[in-house]
Order: C-alpha cells, then sequence, then structure tokens
C-alpha cells in the first residue's frame, strides 16, 4: 500500500531554476501511497522514516523531485506540511523540493514555524513551557509505534496500518484541569503502569480547551487519536481538552520512575498532566539523550 525509495548523499547540483549547490543530501527517490491507503497516514511515517535516515546519515537536506497536478496533488499537500518547500525547477518542468532538518543561515523562525518547516526541530529554553503527561500502556503502544519494549498487534503483523501510530501530527484527549499549555509548550510524556518510564518528546501545536461537541472532536483529531468514534462520543460527555502534537524523539535512554525521583523530578507516581520546571526538564533532557543538533533556543 505504501513504498519509499531513498538514496544517501546524493551530492549534485539541483535543478536549473534556480541550480542549487551540490551538498550531501538525502534524496527520496520514490515516495507513494495507494489511494486505498489514504487516511492511514502511511505518508507521515514515509516521511518520519526518511527525516530519520537523514539523522543517521549526518545530513542537513532531504529533497525530492515531482510533477506536480495542479488540481489535485496528494503528495504535495502532506510534504508542505512537514517543511519540504519548493527550491528549484528542472528543464523539463519537474519541481524540486528540499527540506532542512535544521535552520539555516539568515532563517530565524518562530517557534510554531520551526516544528513545521524544520521538523524534527524545535524551540527550547526558559520561554518555552514543559509538561510531562502520564499515559496508560495501552494507548501508549498505539500513539508512539517506535517505543523499543512495544510488541506489534497482531493485526499490524497481519500487514494493518495503525494510523495514529503512523501520524507525526498526533492527538491527545483529556479531562486533566488544566489551561496553561499553549502551542509551541514541550510535551514529555511518561508511560505509566508497567515499565513506568518518560519515553518521548512532542510539541505542541494546537490545543482546545472544553470540547464536548463529539462530531467537532472527531472533525479536529480526524485519525490522529487513539480513541474510536463510539470511545470519543463517551469522553465527550465531559468538558474535554484536545491537544494536538509533533511526535519529535524518543529518548535514546527512557528514564525510569526511580531515577526521576532520585534525581527530585517527580515526588510521586504522577497521575495527571503537571508542568515541569526548567530545572527538572533540563535533567530530563540529560538523562534521555536528546540530541541536542535539534534544538533551537
Amino acid at each position: 500500500g505504501a513504498v519509499l525509495i531513498l538514496k544517501d548523499n546524493e551530492a549534485e547540483e539541483l535543478g536549473v531554476d534556480p541550480t542549487l549547490d551540490p551538498k550531501a543530501r538525502l534524496k527520496i527517490s520514490t515516495l507513494k501511497v495507494s489511494e486505498r491507503k489514504r487516511g492511514s497516514k502511511a505518508g507521515e511515517l514515509l516521511i518520519s522514516l526518511a527525516v530519520r535516515e537523514a539523522i543517521n546519515y549526518g545530513l542537513e537536506e532531504i529533497y525530492l523531485t515531482h510533477y506536480i497536478d495542479e488540481e489535485s496533488d496528494y503528495l504535495v499537500k502532506l510534504i508542505s506540511k512537514y517543511g519540504f518547500q519548493h527550491a528549484s525547477n528542472e528543464k523539463d518542468g519537474e519541481t524540486v523540493f528540499v527540506k532542512r532538518l535544521t535552520p539555516g543561515p539568515g532563517d530565524n523562525p518562530d517557534p510554531l514555524e520551526t516544528i513545521i518547516r524544520f521538523y524534527p526541530s524545535f524551540h527550547d529554553g526558559p520561554h518555552i513551557q514543559k509538561f510531562l503527561i502520564p499515559i496508560q500502556p495501552r494507548w501508549h503502544n498505539k500513539l508512539f509505534a517506535t517505543y523499543d519494549k512495544r510488541q506489534p498487534t497482531l493485526s499490524e503483523v497481519t500487514g494493518q496500518f495503525i494510523p495514529e501510530s503512523n501520524a507525526i501530527k498526533k492527538a491527545y484527549l483529556t479531562h486533566a484541569n488544566i489551561r496553561r499549555i499553549e502551542p509551541a509548550d514541550i510535551l514529555v510524556f511518561y508511560r505509566s503502569h508497567d515499565h513506568k518510564e518518560v519515553t518521548s518528546l512532542g510539541v505542541c501545536e494546537q490545543v482546545e480547551y472544553g470540547m464536548e461537541d463529539p462530531d467537532e472532536i472527531m472533525e479536529l483529531v480526524g485519525r490522529r487519536s487513539v480513541f474510536s468514534v463510539s470511545e470519543i462520543e463517551d469522553v465527550a460527555q465531559s468538558p474535554t481538552t484536545v491537544l494536538l502534537f509533533k511526535w519529535h524523539f524518543d529518548f535514546a535512554d527512557p528514564i525510569r520512575y526511580r531515577v526521576l525521583r532520585d534525581e527530585d523530578i517527580l515526588a510521586g507516581p504522577p497521575q495527571t498532566i503537571q508542568q515541569l520546571d526548567e530545572s527538572a526538564y533540563e535533567k530530563i533532557k540529560k538523562l534521555g539523550d536528546i540530541d541536542e543538533r535539534f534544538i533551537v533556543n
């Protein structure tokens, strides 16, 4: 239902209008999702894989070429959401799209622009709020497919896609009594009950408070939430906060509860969303070994 073909270190000139200087880039030779798999977020999964490969190769840029269909172009709509920009044209009219993973010379993006144009980079520093979000294992398994200790489901083994797992942009629904979260805030996810550890980092892109209409919630979250339509109808019985966030990284070294407690990051097992002070967050970032190359201060 989907295919991604990559070539690393394609150090060559690109395009003619204008000509882009040769430099080491990751080339996406093919990125294709069949129409029957549209809505599965397979396209976002393939973009995420390409980004991780570029990181593994130490490359700053990814590019692809594409003949644009002006009336309806699924690929252009998809890649534009994750920072691919029209950078040049080939002689035959094919368009060259380039994405940087970090801001380059002359770039001065604001926090929200950063997580779109330069994903997976994100703004950090004392001016950005940080929140710890506990999540139960069954929901964690659905949202964070790349978590090392996760076991594939039977449906995945038989070839089914789980849209909320594939998605870069995910949805989290909660009844937590907190209204301080804002777009561009950093979200740190804590897997509760079984492994009891901080596992992943995301950045809030949009937040809506006090939602009670299940149809409005479904329209907002689409297939990015772990909840089914009937479950969302149940959730919406009480005012609901909807967080739309981008998943950026899993922690290279998930941080166990015992360590979080010993380092005075937590006083007890987290039961609801809580704000992290700068000192606690800096400890988490260091213990989790987040790649500093993708932090914009």
